[in-house]
């Protein structure tokens, strides 16, 4: 059970009320443990949690872009396509930011390739997903100055949020 209770623990509960940066190494333990206990399923999502708070805590980039290509590698072989999803907007904000060569027509152009599915993805069985994925395109657009769309990123996290959830998701 060791990788269910430090992944609720670490990205449900501590990385709130404590640093983010506390919660790295504990959900690095619940991805190394689930996955040589065949928790797979836990050992995703834990990795997919640190990917999100390791953005969010302000970790280097460059660390973040490794875990992404490692951990969303391994997301893709063992088929945990949701948790994959989940980085997907980390994964591009992490390469925008890094490489320092921002085109806000790409951001615009990916929220537009990514809307169908989107939409077809927001019921109840992929709203985490989809709700996220909405919520850090719209900090990846605010932090470009696309104010616009980081609003039309907001209203649709709401819209998912709201067919789902009485209240919102914390962030």
């Amino acid at each position: 059970f060791l990788p269910q209770v430090l992944l609720c623990g670490f990205s449900g509960i501590f990385c709130y009320t404590k640093q983010f940066k506390r919660s790295f190494e504990p959900l690095l333990r619940s991805y190394q443990v689930g996955m040589q206990t065949g928790g797979i399923q836990y050992a995703m999502t834990s990795a997919s949690r640190l990917i999100i708070i390791s953005f969010i805590a302000g970790r280097n980039l460059e660390e973040i872009d490794r875990d992404i290509k490692t951990l969303g590698g391994q997301m893709i072989e063992y088929k945990q396509f949701i948790m994959h999803r989940m980085i997907f907007p980390i994964k591009h904000a992490v390469l925008n930011l890094s490489t320092s060569s921002y085109d806000p027509s790409f951001l615009v152009r990916q929220v537009e390739e990514q809307k169908d599915e989107l939409a077809q993805s927001s019921g109840k069985k992929h709203f985490v997903a989809t709700s996220e994925t909405y919520f850090f395109y719209g900090v990846v657009a605010y932090m470009f100055g696309e104010y616009a769309l980081a609003a039309e990123m907001v209203e649709k996290r709401r819209e998912v949020d709201a067919k789902v959830l009485r209240r919102p998701i914390l962030y």
